[in-house]
Parts: structure tokens; sequence; C-alpha cells
């Protein structure tokens, strides 16, 4: 079993090459998982969490490609 790890903002952003403005629009929409705090003034992602949601996001992607070109 491997430990959970958590990802601070920087890392997130780094992740995933977006701007913090649009990460938290992303998460207020409900359309990227939530933070939660580590401390009062520390906001974290599970790892797991945004990894999945990158893979789900590439598997859209996929699927609208396949779509356009049948």
């Amino acid at each position: 079993m491997n430990p959970k790890r958590f990802l601070r903002r920087h890392a997130v952003l780094q992740k995933l090459g977006i701007s913090r403005t649009h990460l938290y629009e992303l998460e207020r929409a409900g359309d990227f998982p939530a933070h939660f705090m580590l401390s009062p003034r520390c906001a974290a992602w599970e790892e797991a969490a945004v990894d999945s949601w990158m893979e789900e996001r590439a598997a859209l992607r996929h699927e609208s490609i396949q779509r356009d070109h049948s």
C-alpha cells in the first residue's frame, strides 16, 4: 500500500500548467478535486485525486478526438 501524498498549491499548479485563478475556478465549479487545509494557512490536494482528474481529462480528450475522426 502506498502512503497518501499531498500536494501544495504550487506543486498542483506546476503539475497542471494552469493559473491559480483557473485552479480555484475549476474547484469552485466542482470540476476539480477540493483542497483541504493542512493547517490554517496551508491548502493541499491529494496527489492521487489530482492524478485521477488528469487521467479523466486525457480520456475525455481521446474520446473527443476519436469521435471527431469517425
